[in-house]
């Protein structure tokens, strides 16, 4: 009996996960699944990559391997993105890149435009670093911890790009202009920080207008100010 109880259960949950996976319709399983999908992807990436990255560590060229191959799982997961101003990043010199996020699935869009900036060397919270197969992985293509600390010099300047999710399965990533650093000390940081922070939440806040400006009066989206 208990059996036959225990089958019914699997059998309903089975199929009311299918269901929503299935559904046109936006809903939590659906939501999740991407998730899911993406950890999944991610992490057997980092195992294949692991034993190359063992004789080479610590190149920032290993990254680049990675994030375009990782990248493709974006088509699997349905979401499309659309890059605005690309030749910020394009451009050959030093630069720190601030950028906004609010999950963990928002570093695909960094993966999406990598190639174009090439050199990159990501920073990291250290406990990134613990999360295996991806930590590992992630230390051995060059991500730095945040407990690392950077002085601004001549050579180095402030990018931003901002993304926004417009309609479904559609993320806009925006490049902000370089905000220049010469001269400035560590005093300036606090400064600095304020100054590029205002920067980015009104180029978010723009982005976001003119997103759901464009979306249908019956969109079903809720928006957080």
């Amino acid at each position: 009996m208990l059996d036959k109880i225990i089958y019914v259960i699997i059998i309903t949950l089975v199929t009311y996960v299918l269901k929503q996976l299935i559904s046109e319709t936006p809903n939590f399983v659906k939501f999740k699944s991407k998730f899911l999908i993406f950890y999944i992807w991610t992490s057997l990436t980092s195992v294949i990559l692991l034993p190359f990255f063992v004789f080479n560590p610590k190149n920032v060229k290993n990254a680049l391997v990675a994030t375009q191959i990782v990248k493709h799982v974006t088509r699997v997961i349905e979401v499309k993105w659309h890059l605005i101003n690309g030749r910020v990043l394009a451009e050959d010199r030093g630069a720190v890149v601030v950028s906004n996020h609010q999950s963990s699935i928002d570093i695909l869009g960094m993966f999406n435009i990598w190639h174009i900036a090439d050199k990159i060397a990501a920073i990291a919270r250290k406990e990134i670093f613990y999360v295996w197969p991806f930590g590992l992985a992630a230390y051995l293509a060059g991500v730095v911890d945040t407990e690392q600390r950077f002085y601004p010099t001549a050579a180095v300047q402030e990018r931003s790009f901002q993304y926004r999710c417009g309609r479904s399965s559609h993320v806009v990533i925006q490049c902000l202009e370089p905000v220049p650093t010469l001269g400035l000390t560590m005093e300036d940081v606090p400064e600095l920080i304020v100054k590029i922070r205002n920067i980015m939440e009104t180029a978010y806040k723009e982005l976001s207008k003119e997103v759901l400006s464009s979306l249908p009066a019956d969109y079903p989206l809720a928006t957080v100010d």
